[in-house]
């Protein structure tokens, strides 16, 4: 391959790889080199002459020259072309729409949050707590109804519930179980164990319901 090694001083590209085609220097890159290389080994090229389609991918080592193998079949298809396609397509005003007519409705089945391009939707309503006059005539007639003992020991459980917000669920189960059994707060600390048991307590909240009692009584006393 040496022989392709460019030796002419005017050349552009001397001292590289020149393949001469119609006296005009075509540039053979290292990648370009290697694919000759293989060409050979494949039969399809020889050491004089690279297979076509690597000539045809070659370009020439002046700018105001031509590889005549690739632009002569360019321009004879190019001018096929344009003979065939010299029909001028008519000039047709397209409109388009405003954006101010484009209405874009909302699916049904879209979450609410994004339905609402200027600001997020209200809040869910949630619970709220009852005013103080309705908690004081709810608590004074438990008071007169002799049922205190039942109100706190719901009371208890529901601030446990919000102290363990994950226990939530088996503590108010515990809730309904004990009030149906007719426990109330101050008899909480003397139930057996057996009783939870029976009543389907688990031994966590048995545990977790017999010793804050006296956290709850100081929290209520603030």
């Amino acid at each position: 391959m040496d022989s392709t090694k460019c030796k002419l001083k005017s050349c552009p590209n001397r001292c590289g790889w020149c393949y001469i085609l119609d006296q005009i220097h075509l540039m053979v890159l290292p990648f370009q080199m290697k694919v000759w290389s293989i060409a050979i080994n494949s039969n399809t090229g020889s050491l004089e002459v690279p297979p076509d389609v690597l000539v045809k991918s070659l370009r020439p080592a002046r700018d105001s020259q031509a590889n005549t193998m690739r632009d002569n079949g360019q321009k004879s298809s190019s001018s096929s072309n344009s003979a065939a396609t010299s029909t001028p397509a008519p000039s047709v005003a397209t409109s388009t729409p405003t954006l101010a007519s484009m209405q874009y409705p909302v699916h049904q089945m879209m979450p609410q949050a994004f339905q609402y391009p200027y600001g997020l939707p209200a809040p869910y309503p949630q619970h709220r707590e009852a005013p103080s006059h309705q908690r004081q005539e709810a608590r004074s007639s438990s008071i007169v109804s002799g049922s205190d003992g039942v109100e706190k020991l719901a009371r208890y459980i529901v601030w446990l519930a919000q102290k363990h917000p994950t226990l939530a669920t088996p503590l108010l189960e515990a809730k309904d179980a004990l009030i149906q059994h007719d426990f109330v707060f101050e008899t909480v600390e003397h139930i057996a164990d057996e009783v939870f048991l029976q009543m389907g307590i688990s031994g966590g909240i048995k545990v977790l319901l017999k010793t804050q009692t006296k956290r709850f009584k100081k929290a209520e006393a603030r």
